[in-house]
């Protein structure tokens, strides 16, 4: 199975690894967000039918210490990281997924 982090997933990495680190102005947190979604990958890696899919295909893994969710889409043998959605900030995207 392919695995792949698209753009825009990555720029919502980027993003809150950095809201997590100037804003709280703690590396430990951005260092356990950085963590938290490498875990939640190997756990989509390994059970990608864990959450079924929503709206236009799309999957969210909520991240369990962060108030996030990693949007997927498998298609075929390909998995790819779509977006990393906040539970809050992100509401009307997500809500669309449910």
């Amino acid at each position: 199975m392919t695995f792949q982090v698209l753009s825009a997933a990555q720029r919502d990495y980027v993003r809150a690894a950095r809201w997590y680190l100037e804003d709280q102005q703690t590396p430990q947190s951005a260092e356990r967000f950085a963590r938290e979604v490498n875990r939640i990958f190997t756990e989509i890696k390994q059970d990608p039918n864990r959450y079924p899919p929503k709206h236009r295909g799309l999957r969210a893994w909520p991240l369990m210490k962060f108030p996030f969710f990693v949007i997927y889409r498998l298609k075929g043998d390909a998995i790819a990281i779509a977006s990393i959605k906040h539970k809050a900030r992100d509401a009307g995207y997500l809500e669309r997924l449910r």
